[in-house]
């Protein structure tokens, strides 16, 4: 069921959006991904590209194009989030 959108937004009628609250050091990076690229892209190969001292942009485009040199059969949407990047 992983190709089941569960919630969408601007979609008439009533939706739950799931939240939480998480403590989060200045170096946190929050990687939010489709299954474009987590269905695709190994995860040691996912983790080595987050942990590079890169701007979030770059990381978002090596993801991109790792998930598309793997074949990627899918929509690939990437959106990293870092503290000043």
């Amino acid at each position: 069921m992983r190709h089941v959108l569960t919630v969408a937004l601007g979609s008439e009628g009533n939706f739950r959006v799931n939240s939480a609250t998480l403590p989060l050091k200045a170096e946190t990076c929050i990687l939010l991904c489709t299954d474009g690229l987590h269905g695709v892209v190994a995860d040691t190969d996912i983790a080595d590209i987050m942990m590079r001292r890169s701007p979030s942009d770059w990381k978002c485009h090596l993801l991109v194009e790792a998930a598309r040199e793997a074949g990627g059969p899918d929509n690939i949407t990437v959106v990293v989030l870092q503290n000043g990047g």
